[in-house]
């Protein structure tokens, strides 16, 4: 299959890059990661990376050259001989490029500032980011929101008076008419305080020393583990399942508490160390979010006198799914950052960001579109099994005996302390369980498989575990949650000491 390899978009401000280096040769095999080509702008040198495995089939680029935003400049196939469509709209036209004239190129400063007086080539950067954002669901009606409240209802509801607790320390809770129901393993240490009106922490949740809960109505979805120093205060705090909170995250109600103060918080999502949520008015965090150290979301900015023609705000925020919010950003009241977004650090967020888009800076502009792409099949395949034969580096690492297939769909692993399994990729053409052998664990994009009584299943298309869990699916799993793949059921104990140790 043919790819093509583009020259990106760096900033919102150049719509031309200069083409510094070609860094690979017709022929040559490329793997994910790879850097092809250098370009300049004029605030850096980058390069640019291989996103598919490959072989270089036809450069249209030169050093020297500046290009438009979006030209092709190297064209990739799956193999060193798979037949070429026509590449006649990919050669580069004097429309998209042109051949320095001289040896000592313009610099930086002389490009941007001619590039400044010319008109602008690509003014859809600039659209609103509203276009995309249109029609989502408010948070009232998320069946998973939904579901937390129905949870918090059945077993801290106004009328069913029932307090029941697990904890080391005394806690007060001086609304307990209300309802305020502990699951059993819940550890709250020395210095934790619960202050609220109905009060639910599930199975297995952790509350670290010196944490405060000051909430009308909480709720900590299972495996939930929060950390030390943590304080949560807000009008209504859903966590759900396999959240990860780190140190230092305060959600406050600095603005006031209103009706619609409320912090709720997605499934698999990350709240790193020192974030401040502030949630005067409401904060969604759709599933599997990410919000690095420093951040600070605010759903209120106030100072200055109505009176005196400012217009004060008090808005949510909204994070959809799969999105990720930088270290250090900052992100204003009434903003939606869109499904599979990412927001660069030290950035100042104060319009909407489209879904699949790159945006940063101060203020954050869109800097590029369609980061996230859809990949065949062919692809996915392609990438397991680069990631099974890291996986298989890693094993070796950990001093295990590691044998494979010659195309890596399957690899066996042994060591005398956890025993052997073999690790199967799952063809759509494939064996069935029942052909593989008893300790089998299958990375699988397609039907869905059933395991046997001591196999597993890895299904990467929806997402799911089943089987057998031991520390070599324990391993496993964690280190496809470093490359972004996470699987429900989501409370599952993340720890590396619960996998292999070298």
């Amino acid at each position: 299959m043919l790819q093509t390899i583009h020259v990106p978009r760096l900033n919102a401000n150049e719509d031309e890059l200069l083409i510094a280096d070609i860094l690979v040769s017709v022929g040559d095999e490329v793997e994910i990661g790879q850097p092809v080509f250098v370009i300049e702008s004029s605030k850096a040198t980058e390069d640019i990376l291989a996103q598919t495995a490959g072989y270089v089939r036809r450069i249209a680029a030169k050093a020297g050259q500046v290009l438009a935003v979006g030209a092709p400049v190297c064209f990739l196939t799956d193999t060193a001989d798979e037949p070429l469509p026509d590449l006649s709209l990919g050669e580069t036209s004097p429309s998209q490029g042109k051949v320095a004239a001289e040896p000592a190129k313009l610099s930086a400063k002389q490009r941007l500032k001619a590039k400044r007086a010319a008109p602008r080539v690509a003014a859809h950067v600039a659209a609103s980011a509203s276009d995309s954002l249109e029609g989502l669901t408010d948070s009232s009606e998320i069946p998973w929101v939904k579901q937390m409240r129905g949870r918090i209802d059945e077993h801290c509801g106004p009328d069913l008076q029932r307090r029941e607790q697990t904890v080391d320390r005394a806690v007060a809770c001086p609304c307990a008419a209300d309802g305020v129901f502990l699951a059993e393993g819940v550890t709250l240490e020395e210095g934790a305080t619960l202050t609220a009106r109905r009060i639910y922490l599930d199975r297995n949740a952790h509350v670290g020393r010196n944490t405060s809960l000051k909430a009308d109505t909480i709720y900590l979805g299972a495996e939930t583990r929060i950390s030390g120093n943590v304080s949560l205060q807000a009008g209504e705090i859903l966590i759900e399942d396999g959240v990860l909170i780190a140190g230092g995250t305060a959600a406050d109600l600095s603005g006031g508490q209103t009706a619609h103060s409320r912090l709720i918080v997605g499934a698999a999502s990350l709240i790193a160390g020192s974030v401040n949520l502030n949630t005067a008015s409401e904060i969604l965090l759709e599933r599997e979010c990410a919000i690095s150290p420093r951040a600070m979301l605010f759903t209120h900015s106030f100072w200055q006198s109505v009176l005196e023609g400012y217009h004060p705000l008090f808005q949510s925020i909204r994070i959809c799914e799969n999105a990720w919010i930088g270290a250090g950003c900052q992100v204003l009241p009434g903003i939606t950052v869109g499904p599979g977004s990412i927001v660069m650090s030290n950035s100042t967020v104060v319009q909407n960001v489209p879904a699949a888009c790159l945006a940063g800076g101060v203020p954050a502009k869109v800097i590029r579109r369609d980061i996230r792409r859809e990949l065949t099949t062919s692809e996915k395949l392609r990438i397991v099994k680069q990631l099974l034969r890291e996986f298989a580096e890693s094993l070796r690492f950990k001093n295990c005996e590691v044998a494979s297939s010659s195309e890596f769909d399957a690899v066996m692993v042994s060591r005398s302390d956890i025993g052997m399994r073999s690790i199967v990729i799952a063809g759509p053409d494939g064996p069935a369980p029942t052909e593989h052998p008893e300790r089998a664990i299958f990375l699988t994009l397609v039907s869905p498989i059933t395991p046997l009584s001591s196999q597993s299943v890895f299904d990467l298309e929806e997402r799911t575990f089943s089987g057998t869990e031991d520390r070599i699916t324990h391993e496993l799993r964690n280190f496809l949650r470093r490359r972004g793949i996470r699987f429900a059921p989501y409370a599952w104990n993340s720890d590396y000491r619960k996998g292999i140790l070298a």
